[in-house]
């Protein structure tokens, strides 16, 4: 799931030299007026912009879905978002922290490895299990039923019991920046292949993608 950035690239600059057209300026007008013209360090800017944009829609709307439990919206976002996860992310047993400086939302914890499952609850109802566990034998390390936690913040878990072992995190990152790598030879610009990074975004949002650069 990736979208070609040279491909956009193209689609822009087109877009771009036919506004002459549709504005009469295709005849010997054009050596007069100043034409909308966009370098590529401009492209890549927009690019990164649009890129996060949309991709910060996509988070707020899956995790929109997933607190009001609108199931047909989360499978959706979710399938959009496939291209941002990363799994076995490496969390703190005893900080809770989440590994890494790119993570945009923690989506679960798990650690399959020793049999231990983790369900996220609320702060509150976390609170209320810790205090009934402290008198009652409800949740130790080695049981099986599922370990709870809490976000304190974003990359951050308070867990119960505190793990044995380092669990592991499935979460979306924010999208590395695109690029649409280029050589400038003779005053002519041509792609490169070897620095060009592609967006994440899904094919179907293409055109949205294309627009918001073009913004």
């Amino acid at each position: 799931m990736a979208i070609d950035i040279n491909s956009v690239y193209k689609e822009v600059l087109n877009i771009i030299k036919n506004e002459d057209v549709e504005k009469g300026y295709e005849s010997s007008q054009r050596s007069f007026v100043r034409r909308p013209y966009l370098t590529p360090e401009e492209f890549n800017q927009f690019a990164e912009r649009a890129q996060l944009d949309i991709f910060e829609n996509y988070l707020t709307e899956y995790k929109k879905a997933v607190i009001i439990g609108d199931e047909k919206n989360k499978d959706l976002f979710r399938h959009k978002l496939s291209g941002f996860k990363s799994a076995g992310v490496d969390v703190d047993k005893t900080t809770g922290a989440v590994s890494g400086d790119t993570n945009a939302y923690v989506e679960r914890i798990y650690d399959s490895a020793n049999g231990v499952k983790y369900e996220e609850v609320s702060r509150d109802y976390f609170e209320k299990v810790k205090a009934y566990s402290s008198s009652k034998a409800f949740l130790t390390a080695t049981n099986p039923k599922n370990h709870i936690y809490y976000k304190h913040l974003y990359n951050t878990m308070v867990f119960h019991p505190t793990p044995t072992a380092n669990p592991d995190a499935e979460v979306i990152k924010y999208p590395n920046t695109p690029k649409w790598g280029y050589n400038v030879d003779n005053n002519t610009v041509t792609s490169d292949s070897t620095t060009t990074v592609n967006f994440l975004l899904n094919e179907d949002d293409r055109g949205t993608l294309v627009n918001k650069i073009l913004e």
